[in-house]
C-alpha cells in the first residue's frame, strides 16, 4: 500500500473540501482504524460513504500481532466513536467493510471478527489471501502450512464465521 491515510494532517479538511465542492460525490475511505476515533465526526458530517477497514483479528492477541500493541485498543475506540457518531446522526454511513489477511493464526478467530462485525455495525467481513513477502519472511504464516488436521478447523472456522454473519445480515466473502 501508500501508507495509511488517516495520519495526514489535513485529510479532514480535505473532505470536507470535496464535499462541499462536489456534494454528490462518492467519498470511500481504506483505513486500519488507527485514527478512527477522532475523524468519525467528520467521516459522518461529511457523509462519507464507504469505509474499508483493515482489521487483522477480532480479538486483542491475534489483532496486534500484526497491527502492534495498543492497536486493538485505538479500533474498538474508534468504532466506538463512528458509531456514536452514526446514531447522533442518525446516519446510515460510513458503511464498514472489515477485511482480513487469512493467516493460520486469523483464519481461527474469524467468528470473533463477525462478532465484531455485529457489535459495531460492519455491513461485511471480507477475507483475502496472504501473498507471501520473501524479505519479510511471511511464509510461515500462509494457510498452506496447515496440518491436516488445522486445515479441517479452519474450514469449520470459516463456515461458522459465514453462518453467524449471515444470521446477522452481514455480507462475508473471500475476496
Amino acid at each position: 500500500g501508500q501508507g495509511e491515510v488517516s495520519i495526514l494532517p489535513w485529510l479532514p479538511d480535505y473532505i470536507s473540501d470535496i464535499r462541499e465542492h462536489l456534494p454528490k460525490a462518492q467519498i470511500l475511505i481504506s483505513t486500519n482504524g488507527s485514527k478512527l476515533d477522532v475523524l468519525a465526526t467528520n467521516f459522518v458530517q461529511n457523509s462519507v460513504r464507504r469505509l474499508f477497514l483493515s482489521v487483522e483479528g477480532g480479538t486483542q492477541s491475534v489483532h496486534e500481532r500484526i497491527r502492534g500493541k495498543g492497536s486493538f485498543y485505538q479500533l474498538v475506540m474508534g468504532l466506538r466513536a463512528l458509531k456514536r457518531e452514526r446514531k447522533l446522526a442518525e446516519s446510515e454511513t460510513p458503511l464498514m467493510d472489515f477485511t482480513t489477511v487469512l493467516t493460520r493464526e486469523s483464519v481461527f478467530d474469524l467468528t470473533n471478527l463477525v462478532r465484531l462485525a455485529i457489535r459495531y455495525g460492519a455491513d461485511s467481513v471480507k477475507t483475502q489471501a496472504l501473498v507471501p513477502h520473501m524479505e519479510l519472511n511471511l511464509l510461515p504464516l500462509r494457510l498452506s502450512t496447515l496440518t491436516p488436521e488445522e486445515k479441517i478447523r479452519a474450514i469449520a472456522s470459516i463456515e461458522e464465521a459465514k453462518a453467524l454473519a449471515k444470521e446477522h445480515n452481514i455480507e462475508f466473502r473471500h475476496l
